[in-house]
């Protein structure tokens, strides 16, 4: 009887493999119960918001590169290469009616290597530009929100600008200075489209200006020029160092552009006053992404930025004693000026709110 008993126990007792296999079911029951908690911990809503945020804001360039990349195929199935000719004379005859002579042969007198090198700084500086400034915004938290703004206008000018070139092209003055055309009109000669860049790839020997030139689809679209307008959209989305500098970089590639026989002063202008356009338009009727300056008011009430007055977002009170002090707009990289309209936001968001949080006091 005993023998029997001992024998039951034993084929009862669980041997080390099946021990081994239970601790195993328990581990991952447990680490599968603690997984579980930790993803219903994860709310991804900021994440997708963040990534609507970041497509949308490039909506509007991605139409951009689409029709500069297809721009001579666009043309040709639209019908506009035969209905629009690159047009040669209309730009120098409003140039002559706004400046009363022709700014760019003047410029062109003056021609020597140092100031092709002083030209070519700001035309070289322009391609990396749309990642340059973006990477500055981030750089500095206070004014990452403003990213989504400065792409959507950047976008919309360059898009509005390609649609004019697409349908009204225009020829640069380089084009329209060395063109040599037979009695049917069929172009015989013209100078390399690097223009004026071309002494300095001769100096440099190499074809720098010549393959990026060369490359371009957009052989007739001097207006507007985009190469004066990028510095203009960095210039209303408050630039990285000061106004002073934002204008002086405006000029500096305004200047480039005409001693490079590249740009008319009219296509400098049109330029400037497409992006004053699209930022009117993005302030008093339609932008997806908040127009102003409440983000950079983030000190005063800690970290969360959510909170600051926005469309549809909550309001949120200046702490007592927050002022138009020296010392509390240079934390904020604010002027007077912006940084009394900014509390005054504030203030309309207290009347118009039946309760609203203090969330923080300095």
């Amino acid at each position: 009887r005993m023998e029997g008993k001992n024998t039951s126990a034993a084929q009862n007792t669980p041997t080390t493999p099946q021990k081994e296999r239970g601790g195993c079911e328990v581990l991952a029951m447990r680490l599968d119960g603690r997984l579980t908690r930790v993803l219903d911990g994860i709310d991804l809503r900021p994440v997708a918001s963040e990534w609507r945020n970041v497509l949308l804001s490039a909506a509007p360039f991605l139409m951009y590169l689409f029709v500069f990349k297809y721009y001579v195929l666009l043309r040709e199935v639209t019908g506009l290469s035969e209905l629009t000719k690159p047009n040669r004379h209309v730009l120098p005859q409003l140039e002559t009616f706004f400046f009363s002579c022709l700014p760019h042969r003047k410029f062109a007198v003056f021609a020597n290597p140092l100031l092709d090198f002083v030209a070519a700084v700001p035309y070289l500086v322009h391609f990396p530009l749309p990642v340059l400034f973006p990477m500055y915004l981030y750089a500095i938290p206070r004014r990452r929100r403003q990213i989504y703004p400065f792409l959507w206008c950047a976008g919309w000018v360059n898009f509005l600008a390609v649609i004019v070139q697409l349908c009204l092209p225009t020829a640069p003055p380089w084009f329209a200075d060395t063109a040599v055309f037979d009695e049917k009109g069929h172009l015989i000669a013209v100078a390399n489209n690097e223009a004026g860049f071309e002494r300095l790839d001769k100096l440099f020997g190499m074809q720098l200006f010549h393959s990026i030139y060369a490359a371009s689809p957009v052989k007739f679209g001097a207006m507007p020029s985009l190469h004066v307008a990028w510095p203009a959209i960095i210039l209303v989305s408050k630039p990285w160092v000061s106004d002073t500098v934002g204008v002086l970089h405006v000029v500096w590639i305004a200047w480039a552009a005409l001693y490079s026989n590249h740009h008319y002063g009219v296509d400098a202008m049109a330029g400037i006053l497409l992006v004053l356009l699209v930022n009117l338009c993005m302030t008093r009727i339609y932008c997806p992404f908040p127009m102003n300056h409440h983000e950079e008011l983030a000190p005063l009430y800690g970290e969360d930025h959510q909170s600051l007055p926005g469309p549809g977002g909550a309001a949120v009170l200046p702490a007592e004693g927050a002022d138009a002090s020296q010392s509390g707009r240079d934390r904020l990289g604010l002027d007077k000026k912006e940084y009394l309209e900014s509390m005054a936001a504030l203030q309309r968001a207290r009347t118009n709110s039946q309760s609203v949080p203090i969330l923080h006091q300095v």
